[in-house]
């Protein structure tokens, strides 16, 4: 089966158009994990490693520090 080739837009308008929408999508998601429901989330699966992850990533624990002590 023979692949097909994706031509990809590597014009600085296409480039700048992608870099907007990945910074909007970060900040949307950000936004979204500081919620009460996520953070509630978070409290009620500390070990979890995803629900550590967001937590370490939002500054609300240190690397390596228990997550329950902090949420």
């Amino acid at each position: 089966m023979k692949s097909k080739k994706i031509e990809l837009d590597m014009s600085p308008e296409a480039i700048g158009l992608r870099l907007k929408t990945v910074s909007e999508l970060r900040r949307a998601t950000l936004t979204l994990a500081k919620s009460d429901v996520a953070r509630a989330i978070r409290k009620k699966n500390p070990n979890n490693p995803i629900s550590k992850r967001v937590a370490l990533a939002l500054g609300e624990i240190s690397p390596g520090e228990e997550v329950e002590s902090k949420i």
